[in-house]
């Protein structure tokens, strides 16, 4: 890829302060974990009670 086409894509530069870097690197890393959370919420759900008793008497 030409550098311009490079500069396109990262976009315009941003003036950002350490404390506004600092909030979107929180906010982004706080996304990635709810993402990993959800997913492994729905992998339980589908997976279902693995370690439930069963409700049987086998002494009957």
């Amino acid at each position: 890829m030409t550098e311009e086409t490079e500069a396109k894509k990262a976009g315009p530069l941003k003036s950002t302060t350490p404390a506004e870097s600092r909030e979107e690197r929180l906010s982004a890393a706080l996304r990635q974990n709810l993402k990993r959370r959800k997913a492994q919420a729905r992998n339980r759900k589908s997976d279902g009670p693995a370690d439930a008793p069963d409700n049987t008497d086998e002494n009957s």
